[in-house]
């Protein structure tokens, strides 16, 4: 990964890469205040210094705003952990050049259901490697749907109606199938399985 840390005041980036494994990092900063938030090479999962890092990350730390530091002539800053993962992408920065709309992609489809008028939707896709998820929503009648602004990864497509009942993109014998997101391109799939046994709406 790149943990990237940004001066408050004149927007500038300095990058760091990481290693696999490595858990510490040293970086030399000129005098300032900076927030630190981090990436995969890919901008699939993202993950930032934020206020719930000195209040231990616990369920009640609800705050996860970027949380700015200062650095010091003279002095170390220390225990500056980029360790809150545990939010949605589109909070966390993007440094210079990297924005959202050079790093996501699409998924589109179409949406088959029995009796062929389908009800209000609201068409979610799970990200299987970090469990985000995405979605938008359809009116009565829509048989065409559009999930953008995606991070890349491997996602799932499942459609939930007001009434319980699930459709998705899935095989022959009702397992969700994979869809590969990549950035700058659009994948088109078919909602068409409303007999699996898919996960429950995430929607509230």
């Amino acid at each position: 990964m790149t943990t990237y840390f940004q001066n408050s005041t004149t927007g500038e980036v300095s990058e760091l890469p990481i290693a696999t494994g490595q858990i510490t990092y040293t970086i030399s900063l000129l005098p300032g205040t900076y927030i630190a938030y981090a990436w995969l090479l890919d901008f699939s999962f993202g993950g930032l210094y934020s206020n719930a890092v000195p209040c231990g990350l616990k369920a009640s730390c609800d705050d996860h705003a970027a949380r700015p530091f200062t650095v010091q002539v003279g002095q170390i800053t220390k225990e500056i952990d980029v360790c809150d993962w545990y939010i949605g992408p589109f909070v966390i920065p993007y440094p210079p050049g990297k924005e959202p709309t050079t790093t996501v992609g699409t998924i589109t489809g179409t949406i088959s259901y029995p009796g062929g008028n389908p009800p209000a939707l609201k068409v979610v896709a799970f990200n299987v490697k970090t469990m985000y998820w995405y979605w938008t929503g359809t009116v009565l009648g829509d048989t065409y749907f559009s999930l953008a602004d995606l991070p890349p990864g491997t996602y799932h497509v499942v459609a939930y109606a007001d009434n319980y009942q699930a459709g998705g993109y899935a095989d022959g014998d009702h397992n969700l199938i994979d869809i590969v997101v990549k950035a700058g391109q659009t994948a088109n799939i078919e909602i068409n399985d409303w007999e699996g046994n898919f996960p429950a709406n995430p929607v509230k």
